[in-house]
């Protein structure tokens, strides 16, 4: 497994300038060659919390490699399927750096739980975000649903939703949240392929990108939740009541909305094409 400090002693081998971080500090060089460019690319881009994935099962904590501690939790309930070391989604890193496999319909009566948990000390959700994964669908939602991304929400209340539409566009919405918002995107994920998807919230414009590419961009009507609510549920995969069926790789958060460059940058490193 590649961990915080094997990443950050390989700064040294950067040969690419990736520019400023919103913040104004200025982002390390990177050798595109390496299979570390993609994680590397990511820690300098400081998210709260990345998770790699890259755990033998769900018996132990799933890793957050960013520095922070924010170590999530697998659980898989009651019906609901993980697969472990499965190939990873990166091109230069697939079969050293695996991914986890969620199948599951979202409750312990349907379907079952399968879903990765980041903890509450990860809590950018009352400002500006970006949530980031590599996405491979195994199966289209049940009618009627979408299947989940990634939430985190006090149903009825607070937070929000976000994943897929039986036709595979990304979509966002807070009406089960407390707000009245659905945004769905216009370029789909692609079935039984890797995908990037990165939802951002910008003060009110939540926007979409699918493979470093623009899908949907919308005012949202967003309750932020209160970080010491204790109904608040999240997961990545299956969970509170959302089916999944999905391969997820390099999850990550952040506090700040990720521009676009940013997005394609990553989409570029991890699929092998020139990073600018």
């Amino acid at each position: 497994m590649l961990r915080l400090g094997l990443l950050v002693s390989l700064a040294a081998c950067g040969r690419f300038d990736f520019g400023t971080h919103p913040d104004g500090t200025p982002l390390p060089a990177v050798d595109t060659s390496l299979a570390e460019a993609y994680p590397m690319m990511i820690l300098a881009e400081h998210p709260v919390a990345y998770y790699r994935l890259d755990e033998a099962s769900s018996a132990v904590a799933a890793v957050d490699v960013s520095g922070h501690a924010n170590h999530g939790g697998y659980f898989i309930i009651t019906g609901g399927t993980g697969t472990f070391t499965t190939t990873g989604a990166l091109v230069a890193d697939a079969d050293l750096d695996p991914a986890v496999s969620f199948q599951g319909g979202g409750n312990p009566g349907n379907g079952g739980i399968a879903c990765v948990a980041p903890p509450g000390t990860v809590f950018p959700w009352d400002g500006d975000f970006s949530v980031e994964g590599w996405i491979q669908p195994t199966s289209l939602p049940p009618t009627g649903w979408n299947d989940s991304f990634f939430l985190w929400e006090d149903h009825l209340v607070s937070g929000f939703r976000s994943g897929w539409t039986i036709d595979l566009e990304p979509i966002f919405w807070t009406y089960e949240a407390g707000g009245t918002t659905s945004i769905e995107g216009t370029v789909p994920l692609v079935l039984g392929s890797w995908n990037h998807l990165v939802v951002t919230k910008s003060g009110t414009t939540v926007t979409m990108f699918v493979n470093g590419v623009l899908s949907a961009q919308a005012s949202a009507v967003y309750n932020p939740p209160a970080a010491d609510d204790a109904q608040l549920e999240s997961c990545f995969g299956a969970c509170h009541g959302m089916p999944s069926d999905g391969v997820f790789d390099e999850l990550a958060i952040y506090d700040y909305a990720l521009p676009q460059a940013r997005v394609t940058a990553h989409y570029n490193t991890g699929t092998g094409r020139a990073a600018l």
